[in-house]
């Protein structure tokens, strides 16, 4: 799985876009920012049909900050200027959070949700698996003889880039 497709898991989500940086980094690279301009106008008339009523920036890049700009929205809540990855990018937002000082992420994340007076103690995600992988789950852990009493540690040791990544031997 990849990070676009637990977004359709949330019984909320009426749509995924996902949006290529990494591929318009590397065409910028190679000298085809006319591509990549074109990319982008595209999608921002794709967006004006469907307006925005708010975008939410909790990375706090120039990158991220761009996207949320491209929307329209005419709210778009960020960090302010010192919680920001990139200072710039509050270039892009009309509303700027001053996250919580323990600097958990999931919290610090939430508090993007402050402007729009929405308050979470406890965060439900709201992800829920299908019947069928929930059936998938519960036959694999059948074979691996898991009870449902059992006590069970999951895992994720993927990343996006091999530097990341630590050896399935020292795990």
């Amino acid at each position: 799985a990849q990070n676009q497709d637990i977004p359709p898991l949330h019984p909320g989500a009426d749509d995924v876009v996902v949006v290529a940086t990494k591929r318009w980094r590397r065409e910028v690279r190679s000298g085809r920012l006319g591509r990549v301009a074109q990319e982008i106008r595209a999608i921002r008339r794709s967006w004006a049909v469907k307006p925005f009523d708010l975008a939410l920036d909790p990375q706090g890049s120039i990158k991220s900050g761009t996207i949320a700009w491209l929307t329209r929205a005419p709210v778009r809540v960020g960090f302010a200027r010192a919680a920001c990855r990139e200072a710039m990018n509050v270039l892009f937002t009309t509303h700027r959070v001053n996250p919580p000082a323990d600097g958990h992420i999931v919290r610090k994340n939430l508090s993007l949700l402050g402007p729009l007076d929405i308050r979470t103690e406890s965060p439900d995600f709201g992800i829920r698996l299908s019947q069928d992988a929930e059936a998938r789950v519960s036959s694999l852990m059948q074979q691996a003889r898991i009870g449902p009493k059992d006590r069970l540690v999951g895992i994720h040791p993927g990343a996006g880039h091999s530097r990341k990544r630590w050896d399935l031997d020292r795990y």
